[in-house]
C-alpha cells in the first residue's frame, strides 16, 4: 500500500477526532497537512457557489454560500457522508476569511450547529462545519443544497475562493475553486481603476482650460 493511501485513509479519522476540543491540534494539524499534499488531486461531487453584498458596516462584505451536490465527477453514491466542509480554504497558510463572522440565523446547516463550527488549521485553513461526533451531511440525491451566510473585510473574486472537504465514506481533501454567481458591489480593484480614471479625466481637463487660458492671453 502507497504511503499517500496510507495517509488519505486516515484523513477523515484524524478531522473526527481532532474536533472534540473544536480546534485542530498539532498532530491533526500534521496530518491534515499530510491529506492536503496528497489528497490535492482527489475529485469530488460537491460544487460551491457564492455571492456577494454590501456588509452592515462600512468595509465589510456579506457572503451567502450555497453548496450543492451536482455529481459532477461522478463519484458520489448514496449514504455518503461529508464531516467536514471547509471554505475559504488555504494550503498551509492563514485563509483570506480568516476574519468571517458567520450569521447565527443561517444555522442549522444540515446536521452542522454553531457549536461544531470552528476555524481549521494546519494544511487546510479556513472557517470549517464539523459533524464529529454526529453524522455528518448525507446529501440525498443530486441537487441537494446547504446554505449559510456570514461577513467578512475580504473581497475574494473568482478564483479567489476555495472550499474542500473530509467524508468518511471517501476520505477526499480537496481544494476546489468555489463559483461566484453573483456580486452586488464592484470589486476594490474595480473601485481603483474608477477613480484613477476619474482622476485622468480631471487631470485632462485641468490640462486642456490651462491651455486655452494661455492661448487667450496671446
Amino acid at each position: 500500500m502507497r504511503f499517500s493511501t496510507i495517509v488519505l485513509s486516515t484523513c477523515a479519522a484524524v478531522a473526527s477526532t481532532s474536533s472534540v476540543f473544536n480546534k485542530v491540534s498539532f498532530v491533526a494539524a500534521l496530518m491534515l497537512g499530510l491529506c492536503a499534499a496528497t489528497g490535492s488531486q482527489a475529485t469530488t461531487p460537491l460544487a460551491l457557489d457564492y455571492s456577494i453584498s454590501s456588509g452592515p458596516t462600512p468595509g465589510e462584505y456579506t457572503y451567502t454560500f450555497t453548496l450543492i451536490l451536482n455529481n459532477n465527477d461522478g463519484s458520489w453514491v448514496a449514504g455518503q457522508n461529508f464531516d467536514w466542509i471547509t471554505f475559504g480554504d488555504e494550503y498551509l497558510a492563514a485563509s483570506p476569511l480568516a476574519e468571517f463572522v458567520i450569521n447565527p440565523a443561517s444555522f442549522p446547516v444540515g446536521p452542522y450547529t454553531i457549536a461544531n463550527f470552528t476555524f481549521s488549521g494546519g494544511g487546510h485553513n479556513g472557517p470549517t462545519f464539523v459533524a464529529y461526533p454526529n453524522e455528518g451531511w448525507v446529501p440525498s440525491a443530486v441537487g441537494d443544497t446547504l446554505t449559510w451566510s456570514g461577513e467578512s473585510s475580504a473581497y475574494l473574486s473568482q478564483g479567489q475562493l476555495l472550499f474542500s472537504d473530509l467524508i468518511g465514506t471517501g476520505n477526499h481533501a480537496n481544494f476546489d475553486v468555489a463559483t461566484l454567481v453573483t456580486s452586488a458591489i464592484p470589486e476594490p480593484s474595480t473601485w481603483a481603476m474608477l477613480l484613477l480614471g476619474f482622476a485622468g479625466l480631471g487631470f485632462a481637463g485641468y490640462r486642456r482650460r490651462q491651455k486655452l487660458a494661455g492661448e487667450a492671453s496671446v
